[in-house]
């Protein structure tokens, strides 16, 4: 038995968002975005027409890892501010910044802060007056099909999220078109970042067969799509699938969660930056070596998928240690942290008991500390 819920009204393909008009009632526009974000979206030769006829807030501050100092900022700078929608057009750093000022502006009281907001000890009311349509310009998240907004205390060296289904996006705009010509690496590492929720909702203990399907699909998306990386090709057609395995991805773990590779990858971002993807997918091949022993099927279903032809479960190792070896995972690592010493210190902060519960099998600090030593030395 299995139930699934996602609220979000998902509009696919690449042009869509020539249909985004139909979805804007409103005169008065909060638009979310970057610097940068904010000139592409001025130059677009559709989306430009709605600055043009709209009355725009602009929002052109957000920055990667959003801190929860500099949203609570953005809101305070807001003020009083009266509109009727947000658009978040970005990555996953602009939508997860916008999901958080979006659950904002729909509570009834505005002494709360970000970290108010985080808390679940704390009631809010809420009352629906604004709403959420997201244009995502990168492919790894899938943070607008979500109902989780990551947000860092910088200062601290934390994470937190606030996970929420009052977040969840009223509408998704999933135009590959915006994310064409994007930079290798940003390509390649929200690319893995899509790969590795995917496989952490198979892994998962609130897994269905509905959403092992959307995963498997997800990764043959990824897995081949991201082969035109190594290959120095770029097209729509690959642009589109990364598009939808992001997409899946994160309709995937809206309904599972992610799990133990997420809780490792977080002090690695927050102590030395490394990217969220390649954080994430670091430990992804050592993990997979301990659960895939736990298989009921959902492994070798996702190996026949993947083109091994015998179609054996642990025939996914050596596919996956050939994809670490492709996307140089240990040595892109090894770039922001440069000493295993270093990395090991930061285990007791790898560990958390939420997401671990959430694997076929059990987890502890002990198989932590040794997944990420063999990740660094092995990968």
């Amino acid at each position: 038995m299995w139930e699934y819920y996602n609220p979000v009204k998902i509009n696919f393909g690449r042009s869509i968002r020539s249909k985004i008009f139909s979805k804007i009632n409103s005169d008065k526009i909060l638009l979310i975005c970057s610097k940068k974000g904010k000139q592409r979206f001025i130059s677009d030769k559709i989306l430009s027409k709605i600055v043009i006829e709209k009355n725009i807030i602009w929002l052109d501050q957000i920055n990667d890892t959003p801190d929860i100092q500099e949203i609570d900022n953005h809101i305070s700078n807001l003020k009083d501010e009266k509109f009727e929608l947000i658009i978040a057009f970005g990555g996953g750093s602009v939508i997860d910044s916008a999901k958080a000022i979006f659950f904002y502006y729909n509570c009834k009281n505005k002494n709360l802060t970000i970290k108010d907001l985080i808390s679940r000890d704390v009631k809010i009311n809420f009352k629906k007056k604004v709403s959420l349509l997201v244009l995502p310009t990168t492919s790894g998240t899938g943070s607008e099909v979500t109902q989780f907004a990551t947000i860092w205390d910088k200062q601290n060296k934390k994470k937190y999220s606030i996970d929420n289904e009052r977040i969840f996006p009223d509408f998704a705009f999933i135009d590959s078109e915006l994310t064409d010509g994007l930079p290798e690496d940003i390509t390649l590492y929200t690319g893995l970042d899509a790969i590795n929720q995917s496989i952490e909702s198979m892994w998962n203990k609130n897994a269905s067969d509905f959403t092992i399907h959307l995963a498997i699909k997800s990764l043959k998306l990824g897995f081949n799509s991201i082969k035109n990386i190594f290959k120095k090709k770029d097209s729509p057609l690959f642009r589109n699938n990364m598009s939808q395995s992001s997409m899946l991805s994160g309709l995937c773990i809206s309904q599972t969660r992610t799990a133990i590779c997420h809780s490792i990858s977080y002090p690695l971002t927050s102590h030395y930056s490394v990217p969220h993807g390649l954080a994430c997918s670091f430990t992804m091949l050592e993990v997979l070596k301990k659960v895939i022993k736990k298989d009921d099927g959902r492994f070798k279903k996702l190996a026949t998928e993947l083109g091994i032809s015998n179609g054996k479960a642990s025939d996914l190792i050596s596919l996956f240690e050939d994809f670490n070896r492709k996307c140089q995972i240990k040595e892109k690592i090894k770039y922001y942290i440069n000493d295993l010493d270093l990395l090991l210190e930061l285990v007791p902060e790898m560990y958390t008991k939420e997401r671990a519960d959430k694997c076929l099998v059990s987890f502890d600090l002990k198989d932590i500390k040794r997944i990420v030593a063999n990740s660094y030395q092995n990968s």
